[in-house]
C-alpha cells in the first residue's frame, strides 16, 4: 500500500491506460455529429462499439 500512496503523491496515473487519446475522442465525437453509427465509429478507431459509445457520452450529457 505504501507504494500506491507514493505513486499517487508523485501524480502517477494508476490503472489501465485509456483506449483512446484525446484526438481520437474528438474524432469520434465529430463522426457522431455527422450521423455515423457507433459501429462505424468503432471500426474507424479499431475499438469496440461500447468504447465508441462511451467516448461520445460526454457529448450527449452536455
Amino acid at each position: 500500500m505504501a507504494g500506491i500512496a507514493s505513486a499517487k503523491s508523485r501524480g502517477t496515473r494508476l490503472g489501465r491506460p485509456p483506449a483512446l487519446n484525446q484526438d481520437q475522442v474528438n474524432l469520434a465525437q465529430d463522426l457522431r455529429a455527422q450521423g455515423k453509427s457507433f459501429a462505424q465509429i468503432a471500426r474507424t478507431l479499431d475499438v469496440g462499439r461500447a468504447r465508441s459509445r462511451g467516448c461520445c457520452r460526454s457529448e450527449r450529457s452536455a
